[in-house]
């Protein structure tokens, strides 16, 4: 860029844009810089808000998971027994084995959630 003749300017400040001679110079950079220190603070505000929420969203969320895990355990157990009460047929012997894996898949899942939840919360 140098050898075409074009420099960039180096200094890159509020008040550059302002001439000296302009009236209330003064005032106008302090209002910018208070415009900046108050969106700086609400976005400050705004990133501890959130981290609030999403600890809330995920305590929420274990507990929507071990409600869901109570009802699923206990959907087996009622399916079981009709299992038992039943001839026990091919079918029915695969429909509760693969019932049998998702619930320890869930059940494994929500146990590494809880961990990195545990995990997060700590500084």
């Amino acid at each position: 860029m140098k050898a075409l003749g074009i420099y960039k300017n180096k200094s890159s400040k509020n008040d550059d844009r302002l001439p000296n001679l302009y009236p209330f110079k003064k005032k106008i950079i302090e209002s910018l810089e208070r415009k900046k220190k108050n969106a700086e603070n609400e976005r400050k505000a705004k990133l501890l808000k959130d981290k609030e929420d999403q600890a809330a969203l995920d305590e929420m969320t274990v507990i929507e998971a071990n409600n869901r895990s109570v009802i699923y355990e206990s959907q087996y157990k009622v399916e079981e027994e009709k299992y038992d009460a039943h001839d026990g047929s091919k079918h029915n012997r695969k429909f509760y084995r693969e019932l049998n894996q998702v619930l320890t898949a869930s059940d494994v899942l929500l146990q590494k959630f809880s961990h990195l939840i545990l995990l997060s919360d700590h500084p």
